[in-house]
Formats: structure tokens, sequence, C-alpha cells
């Protein structure tokens, strides 16, 4: 079966928010809907996002940002909590790299997930090399993941995981 312009295979709806490019209502090919909202915080910037079928049909999901106001944490640019559905027990925690460390700022330096713990991200300092690269990734069990090396491309060349022994369990070397 071949669609055509006067009888497609299926139809998608984009709807905006009137004078702007920030899109307010998406409905997919099997008429579910995304629904966007927006606060102001230096700009638009997403607050919640609610999925439902466009018969009305009881709310499928949601999810809501919550940003920042400081002026020493991102700026309300970054998203500091997702929460998914109404529970508050299934909030992701967001914290970024700050002025006082020696990083560029708002590089994501933790991340909380809900009943799993914090997963740690360390980035190379300046004024070295890798300045601001990705160093290492720790997840909630202390397991840890090291690149060590990047190509000229930036592109990771090195890396190695270890246990929360600090045993190297898996190496790779150029």
């Amino acid at each position: 079966m071949e669609g055509s312009p006067e009888n497609p295979l299926w139809e998608e709806r984009y709807t905006y928010v009137e004078g702007s490019p920030w899109l307010e209502k998406f409905v997919d090919r099997q008429q579910t809907e995304y629904l966007f909202d927006y606060g102001s915080i230096e700009g638009p910037r997403l607050r919640s996002m609610t999925i439902q079928h466009s018969a009305g049909a009881p709310r499928w999901g949601f999810f809501e940002i919550s940003y920042s106001g400081s002026e020493n944490e991102c700026n309300g640019v970054l998203p500091r909590t997702i929460q998914m559905g109404t529970n508050p027990e299934q909030t992701w925690q967001l914290r970024y790299s700050g002025t006082t460390e020696n990083l560029a700022p708002n590089l994501l330096r933790f991340m909380a997930e809900p009943s799993r713990g914090e997963w740690e991200f360390g980035y190379y300092p300046h004024p070295h090399p890798y300045a601001n690269k990705l160093a290492f990734v720790k997840d909630p069990t202390q397991r840890q993941i090291e690149i060590t090396a990047y190509d000229a491309l930036g592109r990771p060349t090195q890396f190695q995981s270890t246990p929360a022994s600090g045993q190297i369990l898996w190496q790779q070397i150029d």
C-alpha cells in the first residue's frame, strides 16, 4: 500500500506557541498527544510534558522539570530535577560544575536516580590537555570507567573499568 498527498499512510500534527518556535502540542500517528508547557527563566524553558490519548483517555505519562534560579547554579538554564509522573519518589536530581571548580561551568557532575543512588561524572581540569573532557564515570555501586586518553578528534582511545575494590576489571589501550 502506497501513500500519496491525497491519501497519506499516516498523519502527525504539530502545534506551536503563538508567535514563537516553541512546540506546544505534537500528535503522533497513533493519536497520542504530547503537550508541552514552558516557564520563563531567561527565555522559555520546558517545564513539563504530558502524554495522553487525543480521545481524552487518562494520562499515560507526565514529567516535570525544575530549574535553579540561583546565579551560582547554571543560571536557571539547566534542569535540576526531572520528576516522572506525580510521585515525588520518581525524581532524578542533577548537579553541575560551578565556578569554584577548575572546570568549565555547567558540566554534569552528579545524577541521582530514584531508588538507585548517585552517578558521578569527573572531568579533566584546566590546564590539562584534555581539559573539560570526561575523565571518569562512577555508578552508584562505585564501579568506575576511566577515560585515560583521547585522539586528535576528541574521541576516547584508552579506558579502563574497575569495581569498587579498585582492581582493574578491563582495560583497552591503543
